[in-house]
């Protein structure tokens, strides 16, 4: 509620801009937060791979909100099983280079031993 209100305040105040939301995944609700902020008028969100980074003045803080969460929750229409697969797969590549946790809950789910769901990878299937 908090960001739906703060995001409608700003595009009532400067109707001319775009807005573009950057939330963090703090208690896990950067979806939630991401979507409240479409919902009262942003344009664009902001992910990261995985939820890649954090905060510098806040060491232990939670990452971004992973890009495979927010794609797999708006599901524009480019996004299917393969396109989805194929950035989970990106990701995972990218972190393991980093040697950074995946803390994308859409990539784990991805990755799970879920039959019956088509968006499910590797295994999986």
């Amino acid at each position: 509620a908090e960001v739906y209100s703060l995001v409608s305040r700003v595009r009532l105040e400067t109707p001319q801009r775009g807005i573009v939301f950057h939330g963090h995944d703090t208690w896990g609700l950067g979806v939630a937060n991401s979507l409240a902020a479409v919902a009262a008028g942003a344009m664009t969100v902001d992910g990261a791979l995985g939820g890649l980074g954090g905060c510098p003045f806040a060491p232990g803080a939670s990452g971004n909100t992973a890009s495979e969460d927010l794609l797999f929750a708006t599901r524009p229409d480019w996004l299917n099983p393969t396109t989805f697969g194929s950035l989970v797969e990106l990701s995972e590549k990218t972190l393991a280079e980093l040697g950074e946790a995946n803390r994308s809950k859409a990539a784990q789910g991805a990755r799970s031993n879920a039959t019956a769901f088509e968006w499910v990878i590797g295994g999986g299937r």
